[in-house]
């Protein structure tokens, strides 16, 4: 069955990967098994869906969109007849969280940090996305590069993160305006010392103002770090200026 472009909307920022082969590159790269739970964020036209059925997994696709869920429900519905695919008709950022062995999915760019932040909550083993290129180099940058961000920052201590392949603008259609980066992201368990919540409401705060000194944002900071800018700390300072706002009295 080949997919109707008509089916594609800008509202949920969908375009069509013309160039197959990455998106086998993407299925290799997710290292499933038989019977393995996986969780498929936007099913679209199917490509992906296609390839990860052919493993024998048992696939949950999540898919906002009605039309798409009508036109997947029809081109695989001997394999919901036999219990191997559940079709979600809701966005990723609205469903409970849940226990999966593999995460895949070509997201949208419009979406990608709330997506990115929502996986922190579900229980998987390791995830392969599609991102925008320059979304997947603001996730591994490090202190003092241009891309460092609250969303690095977050990134380094809940995800190991690695880029795999660079994928050409010129593989979508419609040509979007940028390119994009396969990215595999593994779970890591770091003992922060404070609760999450408040690092990061210390990261939109210090980001926001990433110009200003620390010590001009957050005047209980501690000392050597007072002079310093947002984008010059390391995570371990982020978690002292932390530290030092639930010392005071």
């Amino acid at each position: 069955m080949k997919t109707d472009r008509r089916l594609f909307s800008k509202r949920f920022g969908q375009v069509l990967l013309k160039n197959v082969s990455i998106a086998e590159f993407e299925v290799r790269s997710l290292d499933v098994f038989p019977d393995c739970r996986v969780l498929e964020i936007g099913g679209g036209e199917g490509v992906l869906t296609e390839l990860l059925l052919e493993k024998d997994v048992n696939l949950d696709c999540v898919e906002p969109d009605g039309r798409f869920v009508e036109f997947l429900s029809q081109r695989f519905s001997k394999y919901l007849e036999i219990g191997r695919l559940r079709i979600i008709k809701r966005s990723f950022l609205d469903i409970e969280p849940g226990k999966y062995d593999r995460i895949i999915g070509n997201i949208p760019y419009h979406i990608s940090s709330d997506i990115i932040f929502s996986l922190s909550r579900f229980e998987f083993e390791h995830a392969v996305l599609m991102v925008q290129k320059d979304f997947a180099e603001r996730m591994i940058a490090l202190p003092g590069q241009e891309g460092y961000s609250r969303l690095s920052v977050n990134c380094s201590y809940r995800f190991d993160t690695k880029i795999v392949r660079i994928v050409s603008r010129d593989d979508f259609n419609p040509v979007p305006k940028v390119d994009s980066a396969v990215i595999i992201l593994k779970p890591k368990r770091v003992e922060l010392g404070i609760e999450p919540k408040l690092l990061d409401d210390i990261l939109v705060k210090l980001f926001s103002n990433r110009r200003k000194m620390v010590g001009t944002v957050i005047k209980e900071c501690p000392e050597g770090l007072k002079e310093k800018r947002p984008g010059e700390l390391t995570l371990d300072d982020f978690i002292s200026v932390a530290k030092s706002l639930n010392r005071r009295p």
